[in-house]
């Protein structure tokens, strides 16, 4: 487990020149784009759903407790895992929810200006 802070913008650059290693993260919409990458890089990733994290941490929430309770997920052998989504998969899936927002914001609109009570 590394224990210190690496930036966004120096992630790639460290990991480049770690050994291979495995890589646990929370499963969340950026997750997929950084797992694909560093699987490409040739290291392990295990994305794992948040709720099934949460009872890892210890103590108080902050990023090293979020850490901690992330490594100790990632090494439990029956921990439930997320697939990787393919790009496509991950854009088309995006795209729906967008689309979505978008009706319900117009049903939204139409309800409250198109009937003539505002």
């Amino acid at each position: 487990m590394v224990r210190r802070q690496i930036r966004r913008s120096q992630l790639l650059q460290v990991f480049a020149r770690q050994p291979s290693c495995l890589i646990g993260m929370e499963a969340c919409a950026s997750s997929h784009h950084w797992a694909r990458t560093l699987s490409g890089l040739g290291r392990d990733v295990k994305l794992m759903p948040a709720q099934d994290v949460k009872p890892s941490v210890k103590r108080g929430k902050n990023d090293a407790a979020d850490a901690e309770a992330i490594c100790e997920a990632a090494t439990r052998p029956t921990m439930r895992l997320v697939a990787i989504k393919s790009r496509e998969t991950h854009s088309r899936q995006r795209r729906a929810v967008h689309t979505g927002l978008k009706k319900t914001r117009r049903e939204s609109w139409r309800q409250v200006f198109g009937r003539g009570l505002l």
